[in-house]
């Protein structure tokens, strides 16, 4: 794997509008080894699914008041189970969230979907895979690849910071779908890493 530095000057050399958020003197975690276990993956998609639609404040706040008090995975699928009506006045998750929760769960548990034997699969395949479950869209399923997989070159149409983050950017509030499409097609194959810098671009002062 290339250095973030070596991904910076790529990026930079083809893209010096991106080129101007981007640093080297920065940890970025996509280049980590990615933790391939079934209860860290299923921790994150469990919390991906929770994230959805909700700002990151409303999102965290709501991860952190659910996950209190839980030391292992197994006190996540239980808390999971146990979850019912009183589950949006007690962590702030909805009805239709925890039905989806506990499908994943129980899947999981029954062997009948494994995140684990998803990491040997082409991107799309992971999100044709992931999709088929209740609840998982292709949002969540592209932070999944970024995020858990460390998958490079990945950027995610629908993310709604990556919009606000390009057309800040570029001074450009009609950048439409093509004109993004055209403009994150010069990134590859390290979209993901340009992405993960508009992310961290939406907290700066620079923009």
């Amino acid at each position: 794997m290339n250095t973030l530095r070596e991904i910076n000057n790529f990026l930079g050399a083809k893209d010096p509008v991106l080129g101007s958020i981007l640093y080297d003197n920065v940890d970025c975690p996509l280049l980590h080894n990615p933790i391939i276990t079934e209860d860290f993956l299923l921790y994150r998609i469990c919390k991906t699914i929770v994230s959805q639609q909700l700002s990151t404040r409303a999102a965290n706040t709501i991860w952190s008041r659910f996950e209190n008090g839980l030391t292992t995975t197994n006190d996540l699928k239980k808390r999971v189970l146990e979850l019912d009506e009183t589950a949006l006045n007690e962590f702030g998750i909805s009805r239709q969230k925890v039905s989806y929760l506990k499908n994943l769960v129980r899947r999981s548990a029954n062997g009948k979907f494994s995140l684990v034997a998803l990491f040997k699969l082409s991107d799309k395949q992971i999100i044709d895979q992931l999709t088929s479950l209740k609840g998982i869209g292709v949002w969540s399923s592209e932070m999944f690849l970024i995020f858990c997989f460390k998958r490079l070159d990945v950027f995610s149409f629908g993310d709604s910071g990556l919009n606000k983050a390009l057309k800040l950017l570029y001074e450009n509030q009609e950048l439409g779908h093509r004109e993004i499409a055209q403009i994150t097609s010069n990134w590859s194959p390290y979209r993901s890493v340009a992405s993960w810098f508009l992310w961290r671009s939406l907290d700066s002062e620079k923009l």
